[in-house]
């Protein structure tokens, strides 16, 4: 998988990982969200500044669009301080939890449709998926990375004669397919939903 589809997938799961926590019914619910985001955020910050800016910058012509990516990372990271210096009902949480959604979209839809379309553009399939493999190691979960590579290649699977049975898999295995899948809503939806919306009956 090359390396934007691989930080795309990510962003994914933390758009996910956003609404779990505005779903959440109160403190204690919430509190394991909002750690699971620190980490996947500073995780994902770190691995780009460490293997894909470096690479990108020296592809592209465009030092300024590197500059900003990575001082959008450093307001992120301020915001992910003071929001685990808080407490878990301190009324100020959810306003600094806004905040950092705001900054982490308007980060992700600049990345998504300008840094990464010329990434593809100076960049071929070889670089780019020698990045992916880096990235994926540190970003996706053991086994993630195997199932987010089955569905980026289901059409071909399906093509070969195999057959899934999405009522098989745990509700966690069909909810990172829905991930891979984009399907909107996937957050709030029960274990026969996803399969319904994963084989195109939703």
């Amino acid at each position: 998988m090359d390396a934007t589809k691989v930080l795309s997938q990510d962003h994914r799961r933390v758009e996910d990982l956003f609404s779990r926590i505005e779903q959440a019914s109160g403190p204690q619910q919430r509190q394991p969200l909002v750690e699971q985001l620190f980490e996947a955020l500073s995780t994902h910050a770190e691995v780009e500044e460490e293997h894909f800016y470096p690479a990108v910058a020296r592809a592209i012509d465009d030092e300024e669009m590197i500059r900003e990516a990575v001082e959008e990372h450093h307001v992120v990271k301020v915001l992910l301080e003071e929001i685990a210096g808080m407490e878990a009902d301190d009324e100020q949480l959810e306003a600094k939890l806004t905040v950092l959604k705001e900054n982490v979209e308007h980060h992700v839809e600049e990345e998504e449709k300008e840094l990464f379309k010329q990434a593809r553009q100076a960049m071929d399939d070889r670089q780019l998926t020698a990045i992916g493999e880096e990235l994926a190691a540190r970003l996706m979960p053991e086994g993630m990375e195997q199932m987010a590579m089955a569905t980026d290649g289901a059409s071909a699977g399906a093509a070969d004669g195999e057959i899934i049975d999405l009522t098989e898999l745990t509700k966690d295995q069909l909810m990172e397919r829905a991930k891979a899948a984009e399907i909107r809503g996937r957050s709030s939806m029960t274990k026969q939903q996803l399969a319904d919306a994963l084989s195109g009956k939703g």
